[in-house]
């Protein structure tokens, strides 16, 4: 329950820099330019910097995931399919593995060329993605499965 309640917070407190980041145009715009040149940089072959792409890593993380949730007694062998928040994604192979093994995935990033990459690890057919302008969150895209969104 304790952890329930710390991921919550984690989700409010991520969710207060974003409406705070919203409401602030300048400083947005400055921050979104800043990490968009950054994005440019790893996506034409620069530093990955921070990105582990390692699809053992991913592997290892769902299963850490899946035995927490599953602490309380069921098996994780028997897992229901879960909802994952992943906040920051980037083009983190994570989304679509987690995506791929059955579970829902919501994916937040501020660099729409990130979130560009991101929708090409579900494969190369554009119609399984559909983009629709939200006032309030900006353009959201969701794939035809109806269990990923990208923020």
């Amino acid at each position: 329950q304790s952890r329930k309640m710390g991921i919550i917070r984690l989700a409010l407190q991520l969710a207060t820099t974003l409406l705070f980041l919203n409401t602030q145009p300048v400083q947005s715009f400055i921050i979104a330019m800043a990490w968009k040149d950054t994005w440019a940089d790893i996506l034409n072959g620069g530093s990955p910097r921070w990105k582990v792409d390692n699809l053992d890593a991913k592997e290892k993380a769902l299963a850490h995931i899946i035995e927490h949730h599953h602490a309380g007694g069921s098996s994780p062998d028997n897992c229901e399919p879960m909802r994952i928040l992943c906040p920051l994604a980037g083009d983190d192979p994570f989304v679509q593995y987690a995506w791929s093994k059955g579970h829902d995935v919501t994916a937040i990033d501020i660099v729409p060329d990130a979130l560009k990459a991101m929708r090409s690890q579900f494969g190369d057919d554009v119609d399984d993605w559909t983009s629709e302008n939200q006032q309030k969150n900006g353009l959201v895209w969701k794939h035809r499965s109806g269990r990923a969104t990208l923020f």
